[in-house]
């Protein structure tokens, strides 16, 4: 029973990217999209706590501040 669901929800995860990737047109953006989702769901089926959460939550806002050339 499990298996049928972890299909199930793997679907909807294919649909929801699907969906985000056809957003885009640059095919470069595509790329790199592609391969953050991946990254998250892989992040993501670890099942985090909260700690991890708030970790990934303060590295993604690093990470957009160093982008934008902010402090």
């Amino acid at each position: 029973m499990n298996d049928l669901i972890a299909v199930q929800k793997i679907a909807g995860w294919e649909k929801l990217k699907t969906l985000v990737l056809d957003s885009v047109s640059s095919p470069i953006t595509k790329r790199v999209y592609n391969m953050a989702l991946d990254e998250f769901l892989g992040w993501f089926q670890q099942a985090p706590d909260d700690a991890t959460v708030d970790r990934g939550t303060r590295s993604l806002s690093t990470f957009a501040i160093t982008q934008r050339g902010g402090a």
